[in-house]
């Protein structure tokens, strides 16, 4: 299946009234992901499955590359999601505990609004690179790993 980045024109350039994102906010964006080091939050998925949050697996190292969050799938495994923006690109991985190879991965282009608000515009989420709000931290970290796990069989 072919997909049309959304939040770009045909040539590839953000659309009016927005930017790319910065080095800068990508990596104050990352910072704020790893420092929210999400615990013991639960969420479902659409086909019913329990999602658990368990926590960012490095919540005091510098952030030199992704942040990895571990995720309680049902009753009976863990995953490490990772997390990653460069160039305007957030990478989002899915690996098993086991092996850590990733199983999934998935690039959603991100832009900056005229607000100063990071955007996915393919899953719908923002996020004020600046901000402190920690619910908007959160349903923006929920929105990737909604937007990361694959459907049940």
């Amino acid at each position: 299946m072919i997909s049309i980045n959304t939040h770009t024109d045909q040539a590839g350039h953000p659309k009016v009234g927005e930017a790319l994102l910065s080095p800068e906010n990508s990596r104050r964006i990352l910072y704020k992901l790893r420092d929210l080091n999400l615990l013991a939050e639960r969420m479902r998925l659409d086909d019913g499955r329990r999602i658990d949050m368990l926590g960012c697996l490095h919540p005091d190292a510098p952030i030199n590359g992704k942040v990895y969050y571990r995720l309680g799938v049902g009753d009976h495994s863990d995953v490490i999601l990772g997390i990653d923006i460069k160039d305007s690109r957030l990478h989002l991985t899915i690996s098993t505990t086991e092996t850590g190879i990733p199983s999934r991965s998935r690039y959603l282009p991100m832009t900056l609004d005229q607000a100063g608000r990071a955007r996915s515009a393919q899953i719908g989420t923002t996020l004020d690179p600046n901000s402190a709000d920690r619910a908007e931290l959160q349903a923006f970290l929920q929105e990737l790993v909604l937007a990361c796990l694959p459907a049940s069989n």
